[in-house]
């Protein structure tokens, strides 16, 4: 005689079945809210849009910094997406998430989150991502705008024990990427020259180690620095047409350096470490 496994077990079966149905309402509640709970770069929802198609919008939000679990931080922006160029040659532009022309300027409806390795944009009204993670390759990096051109520019520094990709660079360098191309490049370890670093040889103090690298801090360039031509010239530059970020580098020996929008030297100093 077969008998059904209610019938040899009912508090079992049912058990069973009562468990089997909580897993199929978690696995539903997950397929749903899947895009709250699991942000990776390799998934991709309904609505998310291609990176450059915001970037002017994530442009300001920067720079971006992290050195610290403290430096992760949430903000709220209005974004909005370029739309495909018209027939009369110009950009338009709409709110994020939709397919209307929009101002630049708006009521909030993105929110922005700094982490250590990636910038997530996620929208304000659903939650959902509105583009793939911004990466960041590389530890003690920090991004912004440096020279005003709307592209997002990779701030970093390069010791003689990390592994250098590009052979031209010397080890204790400040570095500024652009594209995937260098934007400009100085000494952070040396005493400036006059002429910059390109002329000098590498010395010992260019393969110091530094065990705790510092992100490089950036900062609004002043409009009216004359700078060092201007200083040595006796002729007054005027930079009010300059936009951008000054780059500003330190290293454990407390040598603090400052580097304008355009990899123009501004200053170096040497403060005491107790």
């Amino acid at each position: 005689m077969n008998l059904g496994k209610q019938q040899i077990c009912p508090d079992l079966w049912l058990l069973t079945r009562s468990r089997n149905a909580s897993v199929i309402r978690f696995k539903d509640l997950l397929s749903t809210y899947h895009f709250k709970l699991a942000l990776h770069a390799s998934q991709y929802h309904v609505g998310e849009v291609h990176l450059s198609s915001i970037t002017d919008s994530l442009i300001t939000t920067l720079p971006y910094r992290w050195q610290h679990p403290a430096d992760t931080k949430l903000q709220t922006a209005h974004f909005v997406k370029k739309l495909p160029s018209s027939s009369t040659g110009t950009n338009q532009k709409a709110t994020a998430g939709t397919s209307q022309p929009h101002s630049s300027r708006g009521r909030p409806n993105a929110v922005v989150i700094h982490q250590r390795k990636a910038i997530e944009v996620l929208s304000l009204d659903t939650g959902r991502r509105l583009c793939a993670s911004y990466p960041i390759p590389k530890d003690h990096t920090s991004l912004g705008d440096v020279n005003n051109d709307n592209v997002i520019e990779h701030v970093t520094t390069f010791f003689s024990s990390e592994p250098v990709v590009q052979s031209d660079l010397t080890p204790c360098s400040a570095v500024v990427i652009s594209g995937g191309k260098i934007l400009f490049r100085g000494s952070v370890c040396r005493p400036a020259s006059t002429f910059g670093s390109y002329f000098s040889s590498t010395s010992g103090e260019d393969l110091r180690v530094e065990s705790v690298p510092v992100a490089p801090l950036l900062v609004p360039s002043p409009s009216g620095r004359s700078g060092l031509l201007s200083h040595l010239s006796g002729v007054k530059f005027r930079r009010e047409s300059i936009r951008g970020f000054d780059s500003v580098f330190v290293i454990s020996s407390g040598r603090l350096t400052s580097f304008g929008p355009y990899g123009e030297f501004n200053w170096q100093v040497r403060v005491s470490i107790n």
